[in-house]
């Protein structure tokens, strides 16, 4: 695992983090000399496959990039291509806590989770099938958004023997989607009118780049958008002699590549762009403290 920050020094290693208590190297901390604000994004990419090539060691497999959310699917397909490492971008660690998160906000609301129309916008790979079956197991209305009429008529049957859950499909998004109570994006480049989406819907937007995100925070505040979940970091790790590195609380594509066994339960998310606890963050946007919060702040 490689660890990289945008640091004013030529690329190198700075560290390696051994895992506290036996020495053993678990990964790399690296620095290379990248300012994306100064650069055109095909320019940053390839100055950033240069500089990792650089450094890359042997045993390296993985890569945790910083602001890795402001890459695209090409970008991180090109990067992965040509370095032969993973992007960790914390997409299968979301996936696989999605279904908890969104069974506590429900009974945080009050409400039960079995009962709400939920969407999925499918990116058509195996993620949004582990979603789906997730999702099947305790939820009755259920429908996925698909490009590819095979990968959802094949998802569909799989889910009935499975789960004896009827998956319903739709085609065209913007008819329908102001009847869903619950929808999670996984794809970059879905063509949605926000303007549609149900008021006080729970949205999770897990695509790549995070752009339905975007678009709902500047233009949508009545709609619950979350972006992220963060973890508790059980492990300790050592940069040389001193016990460092990582906070308590790290987001999913940090615990994706240091964890040391499966978690599904955050400790908070990201909706609007800021991080709560879940019940903090469901009084607010849902609760009590509603009314001159919140909604107010992000409209002045």
């Amino acid at each position: 695992m490689l660890l990289l920050f945008s640091k004013r020094i030529k690329p190198r290693i700075l560290y390696s983090l051994m895992r506290d208590g036996d020495d053993s190297v678990q990964g790399y901390v690296a620095g290379i000399f990248l300012t994306y604000k100064n650069l055109k994004k095909a320019e940053y990419i390839s100055q950033l496959i240069y500089a990792v090539n650089l450094i890359k060691k042997e045993d390296m497999t993985s890569i945790i990039i910083e602001n890795v959310y402001t890459l695209s699917q090409n970008d991180i397909e090109e990067i992965e291509s040509k370095l032969g490492l993973k992007i960790l971008d914390g997409r299968e660690q979301i996936i696989a806590s999605t279904l908890y998160v969104l069974e506590k906000i429900s009974d945080l609301r009050n409400q039960k989770l079995n009962e709400k129309e939920i969407l999925i916008i499918s990116d058509d790979t195996v993620l949004t099938e582990k979603l789906v079956l997730d999702m099947a197991r305790k939820t009755k209305y259920l429908t996925i958004m698909s490009k590819d009429k095979m990968f959802s008529e094949n998802l569909g049957k799989d889910v009935l023997n499975s789960t004896g859950l009827s998956l319903s499909s739709i085609v065209e998004i913007n008819k329908s989607i102001h009847k869903f109570d619950i929808v999670i994006n996984l794809t970059f480049d879905v063509a949605l009118d926000i303007y549609k989406i149900k008021r006080r819907a729970v949205v999770i937007d897990a695509s790549i780049g995070r752009k339905l995100e975007s678009l709902i925070e500047k233009k949508r505040i009545d709609i619950f958008i979350i972006s992220d979940f963060l973890y508790r970091n059980m492990r300790t790790f050592k940069i040389e002699q001193e016990v460092s590195i990582f906070k308590k609380e790290v987001p999913s594509y940090i615990y994706e590549g240091i964890h040391s066994h499966h978690n599904y339960r955050p400790v908070a998310i990201k909706v609007n762009g800021k991080t709560y606890k879940m019940k903090e963050a469901v009084d607010i946007y849902f609760g009590r403290r509603q009314n001159r919060t919140v909604f107010e702040a992000k409209s002045q």
